[in-house]
């Protein structure tokens, strides 16, 4: 009995180590989001984002949200980096704030986040995943506050 307890122990130790391990690769991950998109820095948002098979709900309709489409990393990101730089006012006062982070397991993980760009608040909701050696985000949805 006493061998059963010290292996459940030693597992449950490992468990912890490998999802602090994982909380700390997904946070950097989250930072390379918000760095890049505020800095315009593509080489941070390819690192944060599955820019192969990875989508982003988009609301699709101008005067209404009525429903909503697939827009792909691949593409969205190109677009953020290539716009024009933040204003230094709307820069300085922008943040990230990290709400919620539920590793699954090692292989899938969510996370909400509170994004302040300029004056505008953001929550997205982003479905993370392992590929290979590091955490990607590889859904997003999102509502802007008001």
């Amino acid at each position: 009995m006493r061998t059963f307890f010290t292996l459940l122990t030693v597992s449950f130790l490992y468990q912890s180590v490998v999802a602090q391990s994982d909380l700390v690769l997904i946070e950097a991950t989250l930072e390379n989001y918000f760095n890049g998109y505020v800095d315009r820095d593509l080489d941070l948002l390819e690192r944060a984002f599955d820019t192969e098979n990875g989508v982003m709900k988009l609301p699709s309709g101008e005067a209404s949200i009525e429903a909503y489409e697939n827009g792909l990393f691949k593409d969205i990101v190109k677009k953020w980096a290539a716009r024009d730089p933040m204003l230094k006012a709307d820069k300085a006062i922008s943040r990230m704030r990290v709400l919620n982070i539920d590793i699954v397991s090692d292989l899938l993980a969510s996370a909400k986040i509170e994004f302040k760009i300029g004056k505008t608040v953001y929550i997205d909701l982003l479905t993370l995943q392992r590929l290979g050696d590091n955490w990607k985000i590889t859904n997003k949805s999102f509502i802007e506050l008001e």
